[in-house]
């Protein structure tokens, strides 16, 4: 089934690409970053990781993977010395973000997109010896082709709700070989077991080993971030605030008239959207409704709030 999808994805990909290509590079719409998209990347990148002894290919779709990544980088670091590693990531944010948290421990680049040409692209130069997927991004053509090639796959801080169990079972007959193809799967609860199992993955392939997440370590300043915070968002005692963190459309118009309610009683609202492509958007929406903020990227700057509505931008 795997070898009939590939072939499908593929055949659509080299039909829509002289359609989609000529519009991408004329809209400017996802320009930034397309050739990593298609499995182009810098030749500095080959030769880094031709220098290491072996290569470990971490996935992190966001910015919470990404923190995940790096705790998974640290440990591995210690007990396999010698490797290099790898993070791809889906967004542009979320590599700018993987480039500033992770320095120099790991090379982050875009993931390929998940078809035969940019797959086989990515694989050739990133060579892994390890590939690790972060949470349940299941991209057929990638870990197909990591089969293929006898490349080992793990998946750890697996997760499957219960709502997305149906669709999954509706199409066991993809995502059971897919599940397989990895050497063990690591999930976050034993219900996460259970409905791995029950989507088509081998009981003896899964293990619950709790969220990687929880084993962040706190900076060694934790104690001032408090302080630094309330003194960046210029907070009075007492002070009530609102955090609206991770927001996806249209949370952000949903949740308005709460702000507008919050904020008229001497509180301050904090928004975080997931996307920050999504900004310009939001800005029209808290326009619209007469409210008036600060972006937290002018208060990391210098600046001074004066209004109950922070919108972080950063």
């Amino acid at each position: 089934m795997l070898t009939i999808y590939r072939f499908i994805v593929g055949m659509l990909f080299y039909l829509g690409l002289p359609i989609l290509l000529p519009v991408v590079l004329i809209s400017g719409r996802h320009r930034r970053g397309l050739k990593e998209r298609l499995g182009f990347y810098d030749p500095s990148l080959a030769d880094r990781l031709l220098q290491a002894d072996r290569r470990c290919w971490i996935h992190a779709a966001s910015i919470g993977e990404v923190r995940a990544a790096a705790v998974l980088i640290e440990q591995l670091s210690e007990q396999l010395p010698g490797w290099e590693f790898l993070v791809t990531t889906m967004t542009i944010h979320g590599r700018d973000f993987a480039r500033q948290h992770l320095g120099s421990g790991a090379a982050c680049h875009l993931a390929p997109l998940d078809v035969p040409y940019s797959v086989n692209r990515a694989v050739a130069v990133f060579r892994p010896d390890l590939y690790v997927c972060l949470e349940t991004e299941l991209w057929p053509v990638l870990i197909d082709t990591l089969r293929r090639r006898q490349i080992l796959a793990l998946l750890i801080n697996g997760r499957m709700s219960a709502r997305s169990v149906a669709s999954y079972r509706r199409f066991r007959f993809l995502f059971a070989p897919l599940l397989n193809s990895f050497g063990c799967i690591g999930v976050i609860s034993e219900s996460d077991r259970q409905r791995f199992v029950e989507v088509g993955a081998d009981p003896a392939r899964v293990s619950v080993t709790g969220n990687i997440k929880d084993d962040t370590r706190l900076p060694d300043n934790f104690e001032s971030t408090a302080p630094r915070w309330t003194e960046m968002l210029n907070l009075p005692d007492e002070t009530d605030v609102l955090v609206a963190g991770s927001t996806h459309h249209p949370e952000e118009e949903l949740l308005l008239p709460l702000v507008d309610e919050f904020t008229s009683g001497g509180g301050v609202a904090i928004i975080a959207p997931r996307h920050l492509d999504r900004l310009a958007d939001i800005e029209s929406s808290i326009s619209d409704r007469g409210l008036r903020y600060d972006r937290l990227s002018e208060l990391k700057n210098g600046g001074r709030r004066t209004h109950p509505l922070v919108l972080v931008d950063t």
